[in-house]
């Protein structure tokens, strides 16, 4: 009886401590990421990692960061990029301080842009096709702003059941991540704060289903940010517990109503021949409105493309 038993329990069984060495590797954040986050370092290796935030143009800047890092270190980076965010000129700026071709970085992200909640739901479905030729373990998904696509407030003068038929395609986009995390793929969704509020106001408010992108994400992120502090908090972590940090930040610089430029003003042929030295520049300051330059008047109401064939 004994005998029999023993191979189920060894063949059918093993233990969590092997199974956890055995994974691969997470991804190690970049550094200007991990600054930003505090309370994350890494990503996990197969789980979803949401990340809500108010400052959605911050965070999608610094994830070109990790773009960049995860195809020098041998990731396959697919963007599902629903915020229209993606700055090729960015990532090969990024790419010069790695010491390698902007290129080649761009030739190992596969990039997509939908426009509208019905293309996101296609385009999610098609992510499946697209990267069953692609080792999981090395593969890094980012999915930007996808909720707003459907909860925009333009998706809700247009249907007039909404947001019932939106969350009932959301459920369905988040159990196919959750599919695609299963096994081994690697992602990072980001959510504004607001859109997600706006929903929960709705008349009458919606019941927000289990399937849901905060309930599918085995990490969960809050970053809120004001003029003067940004607060991290971390919800969910399969391995750590919840976190807070809060660090004040330098207030942002405001621009002036009245825009004003420094230049220097050639009077005559002979003065690139009698430059003064860089303490004794003439500078002149002045708005805009009103600006004489010989024969040209330039007023206020022009275009700066206009200016610029001036300057």
């Amino acid at each position: 009886m004994s005998q029999a038993s023993s191979p189920l329990v060894t063949g059918g069984f093993q233990l969590a401590s092997d199974l956890h060495a055995n994974q691969p590797d997470p991804f190690i954040l970049p550094e200007a990421l991990r600054d930003y986050l505090t309370v994350l370092s890494q990503l996990e290796w197969g789980t979803i990692t949401l990340v809500e935030t108010n400052a959605i143009k911050q965070i999608h800047q610094l994830l070109h960061h990790a773009m960049v890092k995860a195809v020098v270190e041998g990731w396959t980076v697919t963007l599902v990029d629903s915020a229209n965010c993606f700055n090729p000129q960015l990532i090969s700026t990024l790419a010069f301080n790695y010491g390698v071709h902007g290129s080649t970085i761009l030739r190992n992200i596969g990039l997509s842009r939908p426009f509208q909640y019905h293309q996101s739901i296609s385009i999610v479905k098609d992510l499946e096709h697209y990267l069953q030729d692609i080792p999981s373990h090395r593969s890094l998904v980012i999915l930007t702003s996808l909720p707003s696509m459907f909860f925009d407030a333009s998706v809700k003068q247009e249907d007039p059941l909404f947001p019932i038929p939106q969350l009932e395609s959301y459920r369905q986009v988040a159990g196919i991540l959750q599919r695609l995390a299963v096994q081994g793929h690697t992602m990072i969704v980001t959510d504004q704060s607001e859109i997600r509020q706006t929903v929960l106001q709705a008349d009458p408010p919606p019941v927000i289903k289990p399937a849901s992108m905060k309930y599918a994400a085995k990490i969960h992120v809050s970053i809120q940010e004001s003029d003067t502090q940004r607060r991290v908090e971390l919800f969910n972590h399969p391995y750590r517990p919840p976190l807070a940090h809060t660090e004040k930040i330098k207030p942002k610089p405001r621009l002036s109503r009245k825009p004003e430029i420094t230049f220097y003003t050639q009077r005559s042929l002979d003065d690139f021949q009698s430059m003064p030295s860089a303490g004794e520049v003439r500078t002149r300051r002045s708005s805009l409105e009103g600006l004489d330059l010989g024969e040209y008047r330039f007023e206020k109401t022009l275009k700066a493309t206009t200016l610029d064939a001036f300057f």
